[in-house]
């Protein structure tokens, strides 16, 4: 094992419109042969993350609602440190009463208050999908209907609260002081032990990307359709869009493959 794969998972391992992932299997096969992790980190929740996973036969350690949380499967580094689900983030019933004490200056709705259909309309996800979308614990993903430009104020209402505001593809998200570099903070040293050779990757599409891509020795942009593109210096950007982009991104990096 040579690279560590720490993937954002909407818009870059899933098509942003359908959430379809079969665009991304050369590259999911590629990192098998390889011995590879793919590390997903994402905004998605334990039970969504836990069925993709499944879905796809991938049970590395994987990242929760941008950074929430850590999970490490049991008997994965065998190192004597913690395992299973690693809090990192405020709590979710804290997150709620916050935004319960700003609901009256601000316009937003939370995905908490949404109904399935108000749901299925932000964000496109099949109804059997939506009761794992909504199990929240370490965030609040919100619609935002107010004014763009007091998005910075928001942020700033947020923080004497411990709490910080993150802008992912179609929410955005409210969240303790952390974000997706924990991930990367927190496995990297770990697989090191074993690996001492390790490279991290970080692949992503959205702002709430930059800092695990800050942390990694290798940042990979995935280009969104419609040209919606997040920026950061010295990232490699493989051509195309979604899933496609990201499995040949992966295929590059470990194969040399064009």
């Amino acid at each position: 094992m040579r690279y560590l794969l720490f993937s954002d998972v909407d818009g870059t391992m899933l098509d942003v419109e359908t959430y379809r992932w079969e665009e991304a299997l050369p590259g999911i096969e590629c990192a098998r042969r390889h011995g590879v992790p793919i590390i997903f980190n994402t905004s998605k929740t334990e039970q969504e993350t836990f069925q993709l996973r499944e879905e796809l036969g991938i049970h590395a350690p994987f990242s929760i609602e941008n950074g929430g949380a850590v999970y490490v499967p049991p008997g994965t580094f065998d190192d004597g440190e913690v395992e299973g689900l690693i809090p990192f983030g405020a709590p979710h019933p804290a997150i709620r009463a916050t935004l319960d004490g700003l609901s009256a200056s601000f316009r937003f709705q939370g995905i908490s208050d949404m109904s399935e259909e108000e749901v299925e309309a932000a964000c496109g996800l099949p109804p059997g999908s939506i009761a794992a979308a909504r199990e929240r614990h370490f965030s609040e993903p919100l619609v935002w209907r107010d004014d763009p430009s007091r998005l910075d104020e928001f942020a700033e209402s947020l923080r004497p609260h411990g709490l910080i505001l993150k802008r992912g593809d179609r929410f955005v998200h409210v969240m303790g002081e952390t974000d997706k570099r924990v991930a990367l903070e927190h496995l990297v040293p770990r697989y090191r032990r074993r690996h001492p050779e390790a490279v991290s990757v970080a692949l992503g599409n959205g702002p709430n990307d930059l800092g695990m891509m800050s942390a990694a020795d290798i940042a990979v942009v995935i280009n969104n359709p419609g040209g919606r593109n997040i920026q950061y210096p010295g990232a490699r950007v493989p051509e195309g869009t979604g899933p496609a982009a990201w499995s040949r991104a992966v295929q590059t990096l470990l194969e040399g493959q064009p």
